[in-house]
């Protein structure tokens, strides 16, 4: 019995290991590879860029091993821009659909369950409520859409917080379903910054609610704002006018040094 425990035990800490080595793989190539703006005419110029996308998807996603057998782009004669731009491509029509399906879930579904089951207690169901009740309490399932020589259909469920697909293949797509099947739903976040509209993923147990320090600070500076207008601008008044002397001393400094 203890033989047991102790083997479910060094079980259950594999596999935290391993979900928290796939969440810091997905986190980079959310944040460096998903969540930016790429332009495939722009890479096609800049070599160092296109290599180092290139090395990202084939460590986070492939984990350094895969073949040209597991990615159908991967050929000599094709160039490396088009392969990262064909990736981005692909991954980025999926991954939006993805997300939307996932923050549905989150911020739809899962409160009209919670609503009915509150309503259940008090035995007063709203009809409205009522009417859905059979589909909010099954399994939801939503479905992307991904084309490749054909259109084809994915089915992924977030049930229990935990993300599950029922396909897998061997493209890119399929590389990355991977990587994210069986990960916590709840790793997934939006930016609190309103007019951010990046997703992150949580790699820690620290509290997180800003993709980056820069939209946390307007995040901040918004709430001040709000709070202390007057202020605010007093702040902002003494800023610009420092800032402006600065740079009056460096042009200064720039022409005697001519």
């Amino acid at each position: 019995m203890k033989t047991q425990k102790v083997r479910r035990k060094k079980d259950s800490i594999k596999a935290d290991k391993r979900l928290k080595t796939k969440a810091k793989r997905l986190s980079v190539i959310v944040d460096e590879f998903l969540e930016v703006d790429i332009d495939r005419n722009k890479l096609s110029k800049d070599h160092e860029k296109t290599e180092r996308l290139l090395n990202l998807l084939v460590d986070n996603l492939w984990e350094g091993k895969h073949s040209n057998t597991d990615f159908y782009w991967l050929y000599e004669d094709i160039p490396k821009s088009e392969i990262v731009s064909k990736c981005y491509e692909r991954l980025s029509e999926f991954w939006a659909q993805f997300k939307r399906n996932l923050f549905d879930h989150r911020e739809k579904i899962l409160p009209l369950r919670a609503k009915l089951k509150s309503k259940e207690k008090s035995e007063n169901i709203d009809s409205k409520i009522e009417e859905y009740s059979d589909n909010i309490n099954d399994e939801q399932l939503y479905f992307i859409s991904v084309k490749y020589h054909f259109e084809k259909q994915i089915t992924v469920t977030f049930e229990n917080d935990e993300i599950h697909f029922v396909q897998l293949g061997k493209d890119v797509v399929d590389a990355f379903i991977e990587l994210i099947n069986g990960l916590p739903a709840s790793i997934f976040k939006k930016c609190k910054y309103e007019n951010c509209k990046r997703c992150f993923i949580l790699t820690s147990r620290h509290k997180k609610e800003f993709c980056c320090r820069n939209c946390a600070s307007k995040w901040h500076q918004k709430q001040v704002q709000k709070t202390d207008p007057e202020g605010y601008r007093a702040y902002h008044r003494d800023y610009y006018q420092k800032r402006k002397e600065l740079l009056k001393k460096r042009r200064m400094s720039s022409g005697e040094n001519r």
